[in-house]
């Protein structure tokens, strides 16, 4: 077991609005003291704390206190959430330094967690492609600022890993959350949860052969739910929709909404709305895309987009020659035994950054 206390940036490097610093280990409670000059907060509560460190105040930041056993890691973990500007990182990271504490190697944190017993290998190895596949998506453009992608866990169907309220290309394996197919947290931490994890609650509850599901507000989907022109299969990447992609109509289930899944009424209607298909699309809002495998759910939402914006370009020079429902067929037979090859392409170019 490692004795000696880590910390990482958890959110992306170079300037930002806010930086997350996370620490785990057994200096984490006196780091907290002594920048903050008091104990910790209670666990798993945000408090406003100014930082200080010889005499010089560094920030006023949100201080959030997970002690072990009961953390992500298994120890004691602290996470400052601060202004985004390098000099208050660096001036941070110093004190880090002279307190004691070291900066962690890529993946280290899910490695803790692995030996204080609070993941086993598999999980360990499932929760870090969930992290690959939120950086993938919005790598390909496919998630931004918003937007969210899950997994059912193996070892039980009845909870799924989602992130915590974030923006996805800066989810890392600490940010993962579990959930009940109530679509409430099994052990939040403090967390905040998405407003729409209905979406992925009710699609796991109606949809046992889901293993994992992505909603997204990708732009080229967005006109093909809001007119009666519908998306069909044009090359033989997009096969799956061959089927047939419906469109979920929220007036339907609650009048004039925000548009969005907030609750799990909706996302049953939504749910059964998508029925047995690999895809739906929301009107004015996203789609959804789930699949029997978290590859084959990614590969799905990114070429939904690119079906979407080929499509909308071909109706532009004439009538289009979509796919068969044979073709289609096909096709997507093909794609999924080899799902894995544009898989391992995507986690190998996400890859050159490193995470906790």
């Amino acid at each position: 077991m490692a004795s000696d206390t880590i910390f990482a940036l958890a959110t992306a490097p170079g300037r930002a609005g806010v930086a997350v610093i996370r620490l785990s280990g057994p200096l984490a409670g006196g780091t907290v003291a002594a920048l903050t000059g008091q104990q910790a907060p209670a666990p798993r509560r945000a408090a406003l704390r100014r930082l200080a460190w010889r005499e010089q105040v560094i920030d006023q930041a949100l201080l959030l206190w997970m002690p072990g056993p009961g953390s992500f890691t298994g120890e004691d973990v602290a996470e400052f959430h601060i202004h985004g500007g390098r000099a208050v990182r660096e001036a941070l990271f110093d004190a880090f330094a002279v307190l004691g504490l070291r900066p962690a190697e890529p993946g280290e944190f899910s490695r803790r967690a692995v030996e204080h017993g609070r993941l086993d290998l598999t999980q360990a190895e499932a929760i870090a492609d969930l992290v690959a596949a939120n950086r993938i998506l919005y790598a390909q453009a496919v998630l931004d600022g918003y937007g969210h992608v899950s997994a059912r866990l193996d070892a039980n169907p009845e909870r799924f890993w989602l992130s915590r309220s974030m923006a996805p290309g800066l989810v890392t394996a600490g940010d993962i959350m579990e959930f009940d197919l109530s679509g409430e947290p099994v052990d939040a931490q403090g967390r905040a949860s998405y407003a729409e994890r209905f979406i992925h609650s009710e699609i796991y509850r109606h949809r046992p052969d889901v293993k994992a599901i992505v909603h997204s507000h990708s732009p080229a989907v967005i006109p093909f739910g809001v007119t009666s022109v519908p998306l069909q299969p044009i090359f033989h990447m997009s096969g799956f929709l061959g089927g047939g992609v419906p469109v979920f109509e929220i007036r339907e289930t609650a009048g004039d909404t925000d548009m969005l899944v907030r609750n799990p009424v909706l996302g049953e209607a939504l749910a059964r709305r998508l029925a047995n298909k690999p895809a739906a699309l929301m009107r004015g809002h996203g789609s959804v895309a789930v699949g029997i495998s978290l590859p084959q759910a990614v590969f799905r939402a990114i070429y939904l987009e690119v079906n979407a914006r080929l499509q909308a370009e071909a109706m532009k020079l004439g009538s289009v020659n979509f796919l068969t429902a044979a073709e289609a067929n096909l096709a997507s037979a093909m794609n999924d035994i080899h799902v894995l090859r544009p898989w391992m392409l995507w986690k190998h170019e996400i890859g050159k950054g490193k995470s906790a």
